[in-house]
């Protein structure tokens, strides 16, 4: 086997100049702006989670509301088909999909070339899944208070709505990512 030593310039004796690595924060960051800015281009991946949820809840809230208004006192069926639209339309957004296709087409091992830490790389893909997952949260939230629900914990209660349907895109994606890699 040869081995091929390549020198490195040396001006008076002073050692080699390298790039000093970025942060953690900044490589998460980056990996997830990219995935974030490619968003648009795919909103087919996007789109359709958020019009099957807000169909559902309609449909749903339509089809039952006068059967359980009649029957079941001091019911909200509106309130309680809010976490089921909301499960519907995070569950299926993911970038794993795109993850794939970097794979495939050979960036992720010009991205392994880089000084990028390797979990970055993960953990971007996934802060990007639980900001479009909030991104998504929001409209199916704001539609049930215009047909009537009722947040009792007000907007700090949204918020934590908004977070926990995050937070469970995020725990869901995992599985996909897992396949992904």
């Amino acid at each position: 086997m040869t081995t091929i030593t390549i020198p490195t310039p040396v001006i008076d004796g002073a050692p080699a100049v390298r790039a000093r690595p970025a942060s953690p924060v900044r490589d998460v960051a980056s990996i997830a702006g990219r995935a974030l800015r490619a968003v648009p281009k795919e909103l087919e991946s996007v789109i359709p989670p958020i019009f099957i949820a807000l169909f559902f809840f309609i449909v749903n809230i339509g089809t039952l509301q006068h059967l359980t208004e009649n029957n079941i006192k001091s019911f909200d069926i509106k309130a309680f088909m809010l976490p089921t639209a909301i499960l519907i339309g995070v569950t299926g957004v993911s970038r794993a999909g795109s993850l794939v296709l970097d794979i495939q087409d050979g960036y992720l091992d010009r991205l392994l070339l880089t000084p990028v830490r390797r979990l970055a790389i993960l953990v971007g893909h996934m802060v990007a899944d639980v900001a479009i997952a909030c991104m998504l949260t929001i409209p199916i939230l704001v539609l049930a208070v215009i047909i009537g629900v009722h947040i009792e914990a007000g907007v700090l209660g949204a918020v934590a709505f908004v977070l926990i349907a995050a937070l469970l895109s995020l725990a869901l994606a995992g599985f996909r990512y897992a396949i992904a890699f």
